[in-house]
């Protein structure tokens, strides 16, 4: 059987025209191009009679002799009692005569009119749905291919597609008709679905569109949305800026009436996915390089005035300039990590020759941090090396300029840790007192929702917490800058958390220091008094009250601009998801947490650490563990106690569900170095996670040598128990038992485990190769994998086979 034979109908699409055709109600059925909106009304018509037309070729007179029954263009095989009337391509209505013959048979009772088009409904056709009868609207949505219609097309394809296959095909046709229909084609050659039949597909449709479709255009639309899709996406002032062009709000309107390939969101335009990559295939085969540079240009320069510093980077790369490329990375090295793009800009970076980087005191101070940032503390030395060596060689200002960024560097360096650092901090409070030094902008958080464990690991300071903040709180504060407004406060509230101290006190110290912080501080600091206030509400086992002291904070970052919180402060509100047992969001936020696998990210850790949690959760214990790993090695060469203990705490709980002795080693190793330090909730939070390894380790009060000692066991065993009964589920294993799979179920998992394919299961036990299917995703979600080798494994594991 050929793909032409092939034709699955969009039910919903199908049913609204079936209501149509039986009121008479005129039909308005709108779509891109390849959708399959001709086939889709053919099919349905096809033992009617009917008359077709397409908008752009149709003479007036030929709409005008529709009452009667012989006119060319009539298909026949059994009687109707109204005339069917299709007009096809309404967006290419452009003659007044033909426009307003085509309003007359929207009057006429006795025609059912179908109207055609890529577009929503042309301005001109809108009277008539508010003066008549309502049209009933089939839209693209209702075209598009869902999950069932892309199954049985392949199997009437007569093909043999795996999970992995059929889900790469559904994400990479997003329900696209004609880019099914390729990928079929290509895959009944015999060929697996890998990367070129993705290019070879897109390649097809591109060339598709340029022949078949943009000669259509008027010349100057067309030269707009080539000459924008420089970009993914445009305002109106931006598309002005770039083009040149004044009609720039007509050509929009004028898009939307040639086709459905731009959508609106907010007054921001975004291209149909398939219509942006056409165009850039066109864009480059007919500008010259000049005229393109240009555009780059452009763009590059409206997204530095705006602040998108690494957009604007991109189309500067992409026409060559490195002047413009250069002065935004110096201007962009003089921001702290945390606020500006360091991390995000490192191939920028990394790729300027040494010979421009010593040219600039920023470039240089900027690649120290940067390499202490990607855990290479050598090379990050050297270049603090070649920073201090140039105080000798500068004069003036120059020279000062060096100091300031010695003496940050000083402070800040990731991988230098808090050792010495009080000192260092009071020598620089001396020196900015003085006027000697001017200091670069300060995090303290990293945009983490802790000061402890944010920018630095302050662990040793808690020792000494109250002493500190009296002594070195208010230099400190004032050597911060914006970001000490609230510090010392907060700080001591933090580290009085961790040590399990009074509530009161704690509630206390945040509501000040986030006072302080709301007037004229930084963002930053109201995160972690946020943070927490939430932590203090879950430890008490009012869950609810955290989630809307964050959901409130978020609600602030995004009216403030705090872009670069969201994504921690969404982790913050999973990690709460994970106590409540919420699966759609919990399966939500791992669908888009960081790929440790593509990339270790040091600004993730916060993330990475909530993910090992999630991989507990669905018995990903490998995964669990490789991560960790990656973790203590960070904390290792960081110096990073907090994350180091945290790590291990987990690391014992992933052990101990593998049934790995080193547990226990593990776990007794981190409970000391938290009775070190005095910390609790490291612990306690972990409640039903970590309550059975207290126990079966034999962690007891009266084992303790001290009297302090035993006192913090008690406090340590009494609030994990209160944790794990306020939240009894929290990281709890799913249910794997094999009573929970069907007896089919159980049989697909062994005979996948032998190799079989689904057709041939589905022929063994007699059921539908859809019914396999089925219970292969089912599979999946029950066992926590992402495709049929991992459920084999997982499977074997739990002993199902």
């Amino acid at each position: 059987m050929t793909q032409k034979e092939i034709y699955i109908s969009p039910g919903k699409a199908r049913r609204k025209l079936k209501e149509a055709q039986m009121n008479a109600q005129t039909v308005y059925l709108y779509g891109a191009t390849g959708y399959g909106k001709t086939v889709f009304i053919k099919n349905y018509l096809k033992n009617m009679r009917y008359a077709y037309f397409n908008a752009g070729s149709v003479l007036v007179n030929e709409l005008a002799i529709l009452n009667n029954d012989e006119h060319e263009g009539v298909h026949e095989e059994k009687k109707t009692d109204t005339t069917i009337v299709v007009v096809d391509d309404i967006q290419l209505a452009e003659p007044e005569d033909v426009r307003n013959a085509i309003l007359d048979l929207n009057r006429r009772k006795d025609i059912w009119l179908i109207l055609v088009g890529r577009c929503h409904c042309p301005s001109w056709l809108l009277p008539a749905t508010l003066k008549h009868y309502p049209f009933q609207v089939i839209s693209q949505e209702e075209l598009k291919f869902d999950r069932s219609m892309l199954e049985r097309y392949f199997e009437q394809s007569g093909i043999v597609a795996n999970e992995d296959t059929m889900e790469r095909v559904e994400q990479g046709a997003r329900g696209h008709g004609m880019t099914i229909k390729i990928f079929a084609e290509l895959l009944q050659e015999g060929e697996p679905f890998n990367e070129d039949i993705i290019k070879r597909t897109q390649k097809i449709l591109w060339d598709y569109l340029e022949y078949n479709v943009y000669d259509q255009w008027e010349p100057e639309l067309l030269e707009f949305l080539m000459q924008m899709s420089v970009v993914d996406s445009f305002t109106v002032q931006m598309a002005e800026h770039i083009t040149g062009k004044t009609n720039v709000p007509y050509l929009i309107q004028k898009s939307w009436e040639t086709g459905n390939f731009l959508y609106e969101e907010k007054g921001v335009y975004h291209y149909e996915l398939a219509m942006l990559q056409s165009m850039r295939q066109r864009f480059q085969k007919r500008y010259k390089k000049q005229q393109k540079n240009e555009l780059y240009y452009n763009a590059g320069l409206f997204y530095e005035q705006k602040g998108m510093v690494m957009d604007a980077l991109h189309m500067y790369e992409a026409c060559g300039n490195r002047n413009r490329i250069s002065c935004l990375l110096i201007d962009n090295a003089r921001k702290n990590p945390g606020s500006g793009y360091l991390y995000e800009l490192r191939h920028y970076y990394l790729t300027l020759p040494e010979e421009t980087i010593v040219e600039s005191i920023e470039l240089i101070a900027g690649m120290c941090m940067l390499q202490s940032i990607l855990m290479n503390p050598e090379e990050s030395e050297r270049w603090y090396d070649i920073l201090a060596a140039q105080e000798k060689k500068k004069n003036g200002s120059e020279r000062k300029t060096v100091k300031n960024w010695l003496a940050y560097l000083d402070i800040a360096l990731p991988h230098r840790g808090s050792g010495g650092l009080i000192d260092i901090l009071k020598n620089a409070f001396i020196l900015l007192t003085n006027r000697q030094i001017t200091l670069p902008e300060f995090s303290v958080t990293s945009n983490l929702p802790s000061q402890m464990n944010g920018g630095k690991d302050f662990c040793e300071w808690s020792k000494k917490d109250r002493e500190l903040a009296r002594t070195i709180g208010k230099p400190v504060s004032i050597l911060l800058g914006k970001y000490g407004k609230g510090f010392a406060d907060i700080a001591l509230a933090e580290s009085l958390y961790e040590k399990g101290g009074d509530n009161y006190e704690i509630l206390s110290l945040v509501s000040r220091g986030r006072m302080q912080a709301e007037a004229g501080g930084k963002l930053e600091q109201c995160f972690v008094a946020a943070a927490i206030q939430a932590r203090i509400h879950v430890i008490n086992g009012q869950i609810e009250e955290a989630i809307e002291i964050l959901l409130y904070f978020r609600n602030m970052a995004v009216r403030e601009h705090g872009d670069k919180l969201l994504s921690n402060i969404d982790t913050f509100l999973f990690r709460l998801a994970l106590y409540q047992g919420e699966k759609a969001q919990i399966e939500e936020w791992m669908e888009k947490a960081p790929k440790e696998d593509e990339e270790f990210c040091a600004f993730d850790r916060y993330k990475y650490l909530a993910k090992v949690r999630g991989y507990l959760l669905y018995s990903r214990y490998e995964r669990a563990q490789s991560l960790l790993e990656r973790l203590l090695y960070y904390a290792k060469v960081m110096e990073r106690s907090y994350i180091r203990m945290e790590a291990n705490l987990l690391l014992s709980i992933t052990l101990y569900r593998m049934n790995q002795a080193a547990w226990k080693d593990v776990l007794l190793k981190v409970l000391g170095e938290a009775e070190d330090y005095h910390f609790v909730r490291i612990i306690s939070r972990e409640g039903a996670a970590i309550r059975e390894l207290l126990k079966v380790a034999g962690w007891k009060a009266e084992d303790a040598e001290t009297k302090e000692g035993k006192a913090y066991r008690r406090q340590v065993l009494k609030e994990t128990e209160a944790v794990a009964i306020a939240y009894p589920s929290y990281l709890k294993v799913k249910s794997m038992e094999k009573e929970v799979f069907s007896d089919n179920a159980v049989k697909i998992l062994r005979f996948q485990a032998e190799g079989l394919s689904n057709f041939q299961i589905a022929k063994l036990l007699e059921i539908t190769e859809s019914a396999v299917k089925y219970h292969c995703r089912e599979n999946y979600k029950k066992l926590g994998v992402r495709g049929k080798a991992e459920a084999v494994m997982e499977a074997r594991k739990r002993k199902l086979i």
